[in-house]
Order: C-alpha cells, then sequence, then structure tokens
C-alpha cells in the first residue's frame, strides 16, 4: 500500500506536468484529477467489507 502510494505521488506531478506542457491549459489536468476521483469512488464501492482475512 505504501509502494503504491509512493508511486503515485512521484507520477502525479510528473503527469499532470506533461498534461499542461503538452496543452498549454490545466483544463485536462483538472480532467485527469477528476478521473482519479471517479476511479476512487468506484474501487472504494467495489471493495467487499464482509469478507473476512485469514489472519
Amino acid at each position: 500500500m505504501n509502494l503504491g502510494g509512493n508511486i503515485a505521488g512521484i507520477m502525479t506531478p510528473l503527469i499532470v506536468g506533461l498534461i499542461v506542457q503538452a496543452t498549454g491549459s490545466y483544463f485536462l489536468a483538472l480532467m485527469f484529477f477528476a478521473a482519479a476521483g471517479v476511479a476512487l469512488l468506484i474501487c472504494s464501492t467495489l471493495i467487499d467489507y464482509s469478507r473476512k482475512l485469514p489472519v
């Protein structure tokens, strides 16, 4: 989980910078954040909290 968070923390500014450099506008960068939020919402709703993990 920490690895995924760290990779996202490194890649997000790079991706936003590339989007802004390529388009000259922040609109698509904001749409990138909106798409990431929608993906987070979808992934969060798919978690099955009733299933117990073996310990």
